[in-house]
């Protein structure tokens, strides 16, 4: 059962639907919705904006600052970031200063935006960075030999002036259709960076794309291949002209998603999950109406950490994550540990495995998806 769910062979689906006013995006393994969209949520599209923002407030002891950006709630800056970014940028700001910043995170519930100052410019093949001078390929990228490939032809386009991330894209080595993306980017970044200062803060002076293909160009991180289908041909014919290589089709059926309001999930094999949230933590609670040996537990837990993987992805559960386990072997606890880890990889949003607690809960902390 374990190297079936493992190594099933994953079809990655995104239908983006339009009724009315109304837009909405899922995506589907294996026939199966994992998460859901709304593309009428003003925030989504946020993330990746540059703004010239001022300075309300900076907390020193703490190295963070409070910069107005022109939303709701003053947005969130640390004053301390990577490394790369910090060995070029000495220079300290003060209350009142306008700063161009760059969104990483859209504003949630209380809390405002969080902020870079290390701005990059997104793009389908790589990133542009004004401020920092690395060179870096995607972790997916596995060939060696495309990655030096890369690198050398990285370093020879940037001339020690900027960095550049190359995506999972660039593994094409398509180096005429890199190379245009790149000037295209210099050439924005370029503009920013000649009239930002003369700007009256706080004002938005980068948007990126749009949302739905920010959403497609995260998508495409993750393993496997996928394929769009739309029921608006506007977006069927944008994307094809922004992703060569993606298969995307017009589509005209209807997507029936049903939530499920009840706290309990049923499992295939007659044992079910609990599930119980609150504002910062989440409960799975796996149970079985008959007196199983080990075994017979073990693929209870491992149908339920399936489930609880896409429950995870599909109501976007953030914070803080708690499974209580129907007790099993040492030996089957690290099996389902590894079935745990191996299954989050399919999610775009990161989560960290802390493992078993004293008291034998799997423990679990994930960040929000700002997209759904």
């Amino acid at each position: 059962l374990y190297n079936l769910i493992i190594n099933r062979h994953l079809n990655r689906a995104l239908y983006l639907i339009k009724k009315q006013n109304n837009k909405t995006g899922y995506l589907l393994e294996n026939e199966k919705i994992v998460e859901v969209f709304d593309f009428n949520d003003s925030s989504i599209g946020d993330v990746d904006n540059i703004y010239v923002g001022k300075v309300d407030k900076i907390i020193a002891k703490n190295d963070i600052a409070f910069i107005d950006i022109g939303q709701s709630k003053n947005a969130f800056l640390p004053l301390t970031e990577m490394q790369s970014f910090q060995e070029l940028n000495k220079n300290t700001i003060k209350q009142g200063d306008n700063v161009l910043v760059q969104i990483k995170k859209t504003a949630y519930g209380d809390k405002g935006a969080y902020l870079t100052r290390d701005i990059k410019i997104p793009g389908n093949y790589a990133m542009i960075m004004p401020f920092n001078k690395h060179i870096g390929i995607s972790n997916r990228i596995e060939n060696d030999s495309i990655k030096n490939e890369l690198k050398r032809w990285g370093n020879n386009i940037s001339k020690n002036k900027y960095g550049i991330v190359f995506r999972k894209n660039a593994e094409s080595l398509n180096f005429e259709i890199i190379e245009k993306e790149i000037n295209e980017q210099i050439l924005v970044l370029e503009n920013i960076l000649k009239y930002h200062k003369n700007l009256k803060a706080p004002v938005c002076v980068y948007k990126n794309k749009n949302d739905i293909y920010s959403l497609v160009l995260d998508l495409l991180k993750l393993p496997g291949k996928l394929s769009v289908y739309s029921n608006n041909l506007d977006v069927v014919s944008y994307l094809n002209e922004q992703f060569n290589d993606l298969y995307i089709e017009f589509y005209d059926n209807e997507i029936v998603f049903k939530e499920n309001k009840n706290r309990k999930i049923n499992l295939e094999n007659g044992g079910n999950i609990v599930m119980d949230k609150c504002e910062a933590l989440t409960v799975f609670d796996i149970n079985t109406s008959n007196a199983l040996n080990n075994d017979e537990n073990t693929i209870t837990n491992m149908f339920a950490t399936e489930e609880i993987v896409n429950n995870i992805r599909l109501y976007n559960i953030s914070g803080i994550i708690i499974i209580d386990y129907i007790n099993m072997s040492e030996t089957d606890s690290n099996l389902i540990k590894d079935l745990l880890i191996n299954l989050l990889k399919n999610d775009r949003n990161k989560s960290v495995v802390h493992g078993y607690t004293n008291l034998g809960l799997m423990e679990i902390t994930r960040k929000r998806n700002i997209t759904n």
